[in-house]
């Protein structure tokens, strides 16, 4: 019944981001313990705000069910000031289908055709758990956004993501 509710959420926010003719959603794995997490929100937000009027979702799924609720995820989206919406999927559901395995890690779909435009990493702020660059010099969901918005291919497919691994 759970999988059939997260289904129903998924189709529900799909149909909304397809109003376009061709559109991307851009699902972002999360989870409200990890400091990778709380540290991209800004990044999250900016990214959000200049790409959801452009035909481009955006959906933060939360897979941990040992530490992830509705109050929890509430809590984090008013914290760190998010304002697209938020789902947990404790039946790891979409997080097999994508194969998700860290937190935060994102995954571009073209809604159209189903197609994995790019998946990992939203920057190369952290070099690997607990250790940042002092300045972020590639912009890899940004970029990949941008090239799909002038029509052209990713020259980056997928980056290995850094954080929190997913508990299945």
């Amino acid at each position: 019944m759970k999988r059939i509710f997260l289904i129903l959420i998924l189709s529900s926010i799909a149909l909304k981001a397809s109003a376009q003719t061709d559109s991307l959603m851009v699902y972002i794995f999360l989870s409200e313990t990890c400091p990778i997490c709380k540290s991209t929100t800004p990044e999250l937000q900016s990214l959000y705000s200049d790409y959801s009027s452009k035909g481009i979702a955006f959906t933060g799924v939360f897979p941990n069910k040992s530490v992830s609720s509705i109050e929890t995820r509430e809590a984090f989206a008013s914290k760190y000031k998010l304002k697209f919406p938020l789902i947990g999927d404790p039946e790891h559901a979409l997080t097999n289908q994508l194969n998700a395995q860290i937190t935060p890690e994102v995954f571009v779909v073209r809604i159209k055709n189903n197609e994995l435009i790019y998946r990992g990493l939203i920057d190369n702020s952290y070099i690997r758990v607990g250790k940042r660059r002092s300045i972020t010099t590639a912009f890899y969901l940004r970029n990949a956004l941008e090239q799909y918005l002038l029509g052209q291919i990713s020259n980056i497919k997928s980056t290995e993501a850094v954080g929190c691994f997913i508990q299945k």
